[in-house]
């Protein structure tokens, strides 16, 4: 079945399908972009909102790898690589 739903795998929990490019399904962008279709532009206030929603939750992460870190040094164990993680 070319252009359609090409494989389908289901689970009591899990339902996953796999699709070709024409039934991908689209994502709303944070970032103003003229090549997104008019049905998926987001106003400058919600496109700020989520930013600032991102730029949050990078910091938080930042912080816990902080502390992580300085316990992992504090315990006197060698601190992991960030690739290893």
């Amino acid at each position: 079945m070319i252009g359609r739903l090409t494989e389908t795998l289901r689970h009591p929990l899990v339902r996953m399908v796999c699709m070709d490019d024409i039934n991908t399904p689209r994502q709303l962008s944070l970032l103003p972009s003229p090549a997104v279709p008019v049905q998926f532009r987001l106003d400058a206030d919600t496109r700020r909102r989520g930013l600032r929603h991102v730029a949050e939750i990078r910091q938080q992460l930042a912080a816990r790898q902080a502390a992580r870190l300085e316990a992992e040094q504090g315990a006197g164990r060698r601190p992991r690589r960030p690739e290893a993680a």
